[in-house]
């Protein structure tokens, strides 16, 4: 590869399979976070 075509398609890369991992830890912290606040309301009843 050139070095001057890495940087931009690298950092776009970057940051296209960041976007597609934060989504995708965002909807499994979601779901934690939702059985949890089902674990403690289960534990306060």
């Amino acid at each position: 590869m050139s070095n001057e075509k890495w940087p931009i398609s690298s950092s776009f890369e970057k940051g296209f399979y960041a976007i597609l991992f934060a989504m995708s830890n965002t909807e499994k912290n979601i779901n934690l976070n939702k059985n949890h606040l089902d674990n403690r309301r289960q534990i306060i009843i």
